[in-house]
């Protein structure tokens, strides 16, 4: 994640995979420096922090998705840290779902803008086994604290589907990726976004699928929004023809009014390549 002059970067291996982030700042010269490393207040073997990170201004968010909560393995949390204005910083609260369950991983994705956050725990099971949720955190303006808003589900919540394994947000805009939907094809997958309303109440907005959804290609395993445009990363896609398979590629959608999104391009590599998986990693910015 980069931010100004701020690059984060996570390593949820690190030690006995109890993870941890790393920042480099740009200096006055142009290059770029470790300043820090950061670690959970208490570190425990597998949490994995880092597996997800995010940062906006003197704020790093980054998930551990291997935490366990009050016996429930790997259900997930989210640690803060904040920057003072001598540089230094601070641990601060870690963030887990209101009701964890196990294997909730929750956490696994992670977005923040303003004074929201999205956190994804795409192994969520409520309602169908392994259907997934997406977690919406405010933080008060008076106590800093934040504030689990709502919890978020696909409409039509299917075993499986990995909604919530990645999320992007932007604005009043949330991505959400469901890289396993099965309601056309088996794992052709989605990206479902949602809008905040004056109130600070969440509505979803549309449901968007490939152009021509086929079986295993994970359209919504990334998203990335950013004003009026959405990036859908859907790596093992091969557009419906011959090999090259799972050469990947990058739906890009646009906003043309409230609830209404229509394809604008598809990207693919110049080159494409047997097993590219092009699109696995997406990011929009200005």
């Amino acid at each position: 994640a980069i931010h100004l002059d701020t690059i984060v970067v996570g390593c949820p291996e690190d030690g006995n995979a109890e993870g941890a982030v790393y920042v480099f700042d740009r200096q006055m010269s142009g290059a770029w420096t470790e300043t820090a490393k950061l670690v959970a207040a208490t570190r425990v073997a597998g949490d994995g922090l880092g597996i997800s990170v995010a940062l906006i201004d003197g704020t790093i968010v980054a998930g551990a998705v291997g935490d366990d909560v009050g016996g429930e393995e790997d259900a997930g949390a989210v640690h803060i840290f904040t920057r003072n204005g001598m540089g230094v910083w601070s641990s601060g609260t870690a963030l887990r779902a209101q009701t964890p369950a196990r294997v909730d991983w929750f956490g696994r994705a992670v977005a923040i803008d303003g004074s929201w956050l999205a956190v994804g725990a795409f192994g969520d099971s409520q309602g169908q086994p392994g259907s997934g949720a997406a977690y919406l955190f405010e933080k008060d303006v008076i106590s800093g604290a934040w504030i689990q808003r709502r919890k978020l589900k696909s409409a039509t919540p299917t075993p499986y589907a990995n909604f919530g394994f990645a999320v992007s947000m932007n604005g009043s805009l949330l991505a959400v990726g469901s890289y396993s939907d099965n309601d056309i094809a088996t794992w052709s997958g989605a990206a479902h976004v949602y809008v905040r309303d004056a109130s600070g109440a969440w509505s979803q907005e549309a449901k968007l699928k490939a152009p021509a959804p086929a079986e295993n290609t994970h359209f919504g395993q990334t998203v990335s929004v950013h004003g009026d445009l959405l990036a859908v990363g859907i790596p093992f896609d091969s557009l419906g023809g011959p090999p090259p398979n799972d050469a990947g590629a990058v739906h890009v959608f646009r906003r043309a009014g409230i609830g209404t999104w229509s394809l604008e391009e598809t990207i693919v590599a110049s080159t494409r390549s047997v097993n590219d998986l092009f699109g696995w990693s997406v990011a929009l910015y200005g």
